[in-house]
């Protein structure tokens, strides 16, 4: 049997071809979305039921289903761009047939992409159907910002303004465990803090920071300690600091994160935002004398 495809959707990387007794074939990487031509022998196609499956990047699963020899269908695969079966090719050596895919793969297919404009990240997360996203952000060395939001939808987004604790820092997502490449910050594209509050502290100060204000705009809502000698952020598990710090922590700055989630069908998104920096200045000088 001579299969030719033609107008391969450009989502899609890999074929495979498998017999009824779930016998893989062929298996291979397209190179070629215009056309593509394999050959299944006659051996093969004695008495079988042959299915071919298109493979989408960033996953593994098959956007569209083309059974290509006579036979009792075994699986309901319920993808919306299933071909129907023909039976013109069973026990012929010198069978020919072309399948067109014009138009398949194109309702709706998993995907995941970050892309960034100025200083904004939009990670997009697809699916075919509804299914519970769970949204991380993390360090090479796997410390992670913030929370692992969890959000129902067939599409969703997370949203985040750059910031200098992003830099080395990654998005991932489930299911399939989608992982963005590396988030590098040019610090020369990163405006200046000319707003940022100071607070002067000695050993023996109670420093209070409180973000309970944000707790109207979201119930995730973190006190967070930016270090800015390593550039990298720790989430504190609360909403209300009340702590003493020391020398080391001259130069250091506390700040509000929360995150807020919004809906526009079919689509929900969830968007960060840091809010209340504030920079910790270090006296060796008792406060009020």
């Amino acid at each position: 049997m001579d299969i030719i495809m033609i107008n391969i959707p450009r989502s899609v990387y890999h074929f495979s071809v498998y017999t009824d007794e779930k016998n893989l074939l062929y298996n291979h990487e397209i190179s070629s979305w215009d056309k593509y031509r394999i050959m299944i022998n006659g051996i093969a196609m004695q008495n079988a039921h042959i299915s071919m499956h298109l493979q989408l990047l960033y996953s593994y699963t098959s956007c569209a289903i083309v059974d290509i020899a006579y036979g009792q269908r075994n699986y309901d695969y319920n993808l919306p761009s299933n071909k129907n079966e023909t039976n013109d090719c069973l026990n012929d050596k010198h069978c020919t047939i072309v399948v067109d895919f014009q138009n398949s793969c194109t309702k709706t297919v998993p995907y995941f992409n970050c892309s960034s404009i100025d200083l904004v990240v939009v990670c997009t997360k697809q699916e075919y159907n509804e299914a519970t996203f769970t949204w991380q952000q993390f360090y090479d060395d796997g410390c992670y910002i913030g929370t692992a939001l969890k959000i129902s939808a067939a599409i969703s987004k997370f949203i985040f303004t750059v910031e200098l604790f992003d830099n080395n820092t990654f998005v991932k997502v489930s299911p399939i465990h989608s992982t963005s490449g590396e988030i590098t910050v040019n610090p020369n594209f990163i405006p200046e803090e000319k707003t940022i509050s100071k607070l002067t502290f000695t050993d023996s100060t109670d420093i209070e920071f409180d973000c309970e204000i944000y707790l109207q705009r979201s119930k995730y809502v973190y006190v967070g300690l930016i270090n800015t000698t390593e550039n990298k952020i720790t989430t504190l598990n609360t909403t209300k600091n009340i702590k003493k710090y020391g020398e080391e922590y001259n130069g250091s700055i506390l700040c509000c994160l929360y995150y807020t989630t919004t809906e526009k069908a079919p689509e929900k998104y969830v968007s960060r935002f840091v809010r209340n920096k504030t920079l910790l200045l270090y006296s060796t000088e008792e406060l009020g004398k």
